[in-house]
């Protein structure tokens, strides 16, 4: 069945075939908009599983707040672009030593348990042993090795995870450093752990290997043979129409849940608070007039408070 140029089997039951899709290295936007359009128009009828890589990005969860995960401005100075996912859970940091596996299925066909021991039988097949923890988490000994977010809507399903191959874990823990940087508010906490290369417990691993061990083990699950096909065979171009998004500041920043962020001067150590809703600053206080007026409706950012003058009635009450 071919709609609005997506080509859609029947059903995943009349088409008993495994899709696989090996993504080229693309943008880390591009990535992420390909595989909502896969998610959208084929998880509901087809059982997919999708391997890509990307350049070094930040990748936040859909309910996280940004600049409590990480230092968004310096990242993007460096030109590592932080990005908001579908999914929820905690922030990753990817880079091309770093290999995301998502599983795309009828909703009403996925099991997040099915999936794991995909993984773990591929792992074991491979001789690493690793075992689930925090229900989400893939640990070799005291190490996480892959991380994992879910959506699930309508008729779809969607379990991604990254597993660290050769990921510069220096940088890894740079950008998503071992606390959070400021006060989340009603935001979803990241989950801190020590990570460890599924390299450094097989060197001689490739990333053919290791897909090819995931690919095997799933057939071997669903009892299905394997369709190797390209993203624009199943969806066309549908996928640049969501693309746009992951530019667009209202998503990355603008969803961020409301949150509050307090400190004092360095100079003269008085208090501050900014309240923070949609991304924006809404309310302050602890700050000059004219600086609260200039910042109400302004997008947040922790460079805001740099020079900043105090209360005119705070400073006189310190003197």
């Amino acid at each position: 069945m071919v709609r609005a140029g997506i080509i859609l089997a029947v059903s995943s039951e009349s088409n008993a075939t495994l899709i696989v899709v090996r993504e080229p290295v693309l943008d880390v936007r591009d990535h992420l908009a390909r595989e909502e359009c896969v998610w959208q128009h084929v998880a509901p009828i087809r059982h997919v599983v999708m391997f890509y890589r990307h350049p070094a990005a930040i990748v936040i969860g859909k309910n996280q707040n940004p600049w409590a995960e990480t230092d968004v401005e310096a990242a993007e100075a460096a030109g590592i672009p932080v990005v908001r996912r579908i999914s929820g859970g905690g922030t990753v940091y990817h880079d091309l030593g770093t290999l995301c596996v998502s599983f795309l299925c009828p909703r009403r066909e996925y099991s997040a348990t099915k999936n794991f021991a995909i993984l773990l039988a591929a792992l074991g097949d491979l001789g690493i042993r690793a075992e689930l923890r925090d229900r989400t988490s893939l640990f070799v000994g005291e190490r996480k090795v892959c991380g994992s977010a879910f959506a699930l809507r309508g008729e779809s399903a969607l379990h991604h995870g990254t597993l660290l191959w050769q990921t510069d874990l220096g940088e890894l823990r740079r950008w998503v450093p071992a606390r959070e940087l400021g006060e989340r508010g009603a935001a979803v906490p990241s989950r801190r752990a020590p990570v460890s290369n599924l390299c450094e417990v097989r060197p001689d691993l490739t990333l053919e290997g290791l897909m090819d061990s995931i690919v095997t083990s799933m057939s071997r699950q669903l009892g299905w043979a394997v369709e190797e096909r390209t993203l624009e065979e199943l969806v066309g171009e549908e996928w640049r129409a969501v693309r746009p998004r992951y530019d667009a500041w209202e998503w990355r920043f603008g969803r961020t849940p409301p949150f509050q962020t307090r400190g004092r001067h360095p100079v003269d150590g008085w208090p501050w608070t900014i309240w923070v809703e949609d991304g924006r600053v809404a309310r302050v206080e602890g700050i000059g007039a004219e600086h609260a007026r200039a910042w109400i409706g302004r997008p947040y950012s922790p460079r805001l408070v740099h020079g900043m003058q105090p209360e005119a009635d705070s400073l006189q009450n310190r003197r």
